[in-house]
């Protein structure tokens, strides 16, 4: 009985939260990604070709 109580409580538990776990990939990424960016890590640098004098 306490098995089909649990499952019942899962399901539940899915219906209230249906984008948790999206949510919580996309915020880890975040984390991960914003401070590489404001580091400057990856630095984008345009090469500009050097005029003839």
């Amino acid at each position: 009985m306490s098995e089909h109580y649990r499952q019942h409580l899962r399901r539940l538990q899915s219906l209230l939260e249906p984008g948790l776990r999206r949510m919580l990939l996309i915020s880890f990424a975040l984390h991960l990604i914003v401070p590489v960016i404001l580091s400057g890590v990856l630095e984008i640098t345009h090469k500009t070709p050097k005029l003839p004098v």
